[in-house]
């Protein structure tokens, strides 16, 4: 689950950055009082699909940390710092990853 949820901030941050460029160089221009409120705002709804066949299995993932660590826009590229929790039947495990995102 803490993957799927990895994977889906990844898709997220690939089409803010070819659909939405503009909404990604707010993200990217914020002063650090403001990231904080973007950042949740961003990660709001990367959110797992709820259980609709009614399995009673509680899968769900959540982004715990999420963190712009520099911004390239020669390159186009961001360096994102993120981590994940992912739980399925009362297992739980997290990812943390730096990862390098260009368009």
């Amino acid at each position: 689950m803490a993957r799927g949820g990895m994977e889906h901030l990844m898709l997220k941050l690939k089409v803010m950055q070819r659909h939405s460029p503009q909404s990604m160089r707010v993200l990217e221009n914020a002063d650090e009082k403001e990231k904080k409120m973007l950042y949740n705002a961003f990660l709001e709804d990367i959110a797992v699909p709820p259980d609709v066949s009614f399995s009673g299995n509680i899968a769900k993932y959540r982004v715990t940390d999420f963190n712009l660590e520099s911004v390239d826009l020669e390159h186009s590229r961001l360096t994102v710092n993120v981590s994940v929790t992912g739980i399925y039947e009362g297992q739980e495990n997290k990812i943390s990853r730096l990862m390098r995102i260009s368009r």
